[in-house]
């Protein structure tokens, strides 16, 4: 909202009335009055429009900050949109309650400009270059998901890191190695779980053939299936524990949505003092629509209705929750 705010006084208006920032709204609840000079006002409609599409987006992100009861969400969108859209989403994540997103770009323009670094892990190409790496330089263990955070973090010393386990399908054996390598290393965050949809994380039983059928409702694949399941969670803290890691955090991925998240810490499969959800599985946009509903000429003394056939309703809509932003700095 405070965009917009900021594009209609460019253009020119002389009155607002606006629902504030991060407030949730219902369907049809009116969250933007303004007025002006038509001229001046009208060219601007598609741009509002557009812009307040992302107001689902800063919902869901919300929905998916109070699931997690306190743990640190992140936004990780940007591999799955254009360059120009990020920073209208990480905005939105931002005013959802996201603590962080995964982009210089995004960090810079809604969290805190440079004084904010962005948020993410190892990644998986690191990982690779690691693995194929005839002689590694940096070598504490047999797989090269421990080496590459190794290597990470010689080369930034000061930059708290992340291990991501998946890679080579060996999620307990990366565990346990990340804990011999780097137990006493203070920049040493914890691991990620990102376990791919097409297996089973190390550590889970695997249903029989044929039975996976039986698996109808999201809570069943959540709890036990492919990918990154609440077994898998479990797995994996129990490996942290015996390892005497277990202050370290688990940061979870893949599909964490609101629904999702709520259902892992009911399970107590995440940890709110430790742990953190990285997502991009939260973008949704929300249509929207503008009309006249007044007008007055000029040296007239009253408005006159103008509303169109079928929404005459918004003449009487309820407004009492809206800011009044009049008079913009500089309006007459």
């Amino acid at each position: 909202m405070d965009r917009v705010l900021a594009g209609l006084e460019r253009a020119g208006a002389t009155r607002v009335k606006y629902l504030q920032e991060g407030r949730i709204f219902e369907a049809k609840e009116i969250v933007l009055l303004f007025e002006g000079k038509a001229v001046d006002l009208i060219p601007w409609e598609t741009w509002i429009l557009s812009t307040l599409t992302m107001c689902k987006t800063a919902l869901n992100m919300h929905d998916i900050w109070i699931a997690a009861h306190g743990a640190p969400v992140y936004d990780a969108s940007a591999r799955h949109y254009p360059p120009e859209l990020w920073p209208y989403i990480v905005r939105a994540a931002s005013i959802g309650g996201a603590s962080g997103t995964s982009t210089m770009e995004g960090a810079v323009y809604a969290f805190d400009g440079m004084d904010k670094n962005p948020v993410g892990t190892i990644p998986h190409a690191l990982n690779t270059l690691v693995s194929v790496a005839s002689e590694r330089e940096y070598r504490v263990a047999e797989l090269a998901s421990v080496d590459s955070a190794y290597m990470f973090n010689k080369t930034h010393p000061r930059t708290p890191f992340v291990v991501l386990l998946d890679y080579e399908g060996k999620e307990l054996q990366a565990t346990r190695q990340a804990c011999d390598a780097f137990k006493d290393n203070p920049m040493w965050w914890g691991v990620r779980l990102d376990t791919a949809g097409e297996r089973y994380c190390e550590g889970c039983v695997p249903i029989p053939m044929g039975k996976e059928k039986v698996l109808v409702t999201e809570m069943d694949k959540w709890e036990h299936g492919r990918g990154v399941s609440m077994e898998a969670y479990h797995a994996v803290q129990g490996t942290l524990a015996r390892d005497r890691c277990g202050h370290k955090g688990i940061m979870l991925s893949s599909g964490f949505n609101a629904e999702k998240t709520a259902a892992f810490y009911g399970h107590k499969a995440l940890d709110p003092k430790k742990d953190a959800v990285l997502t991009g599985s939260y973008i949704e946009l929300c249509g929207g629509t503008s009309d006249v509903v007044k007008v007055k000429k000029a040296g007239d003394a009253n408005w006159t209705n103008s509303a169109k056939a079928g929404r005459q309703w918004v003449l009487n809509a309820d407004t009492r929750r809206l800011t009044s932003g009049f008079p913009f700095v500089g309006s007459p």
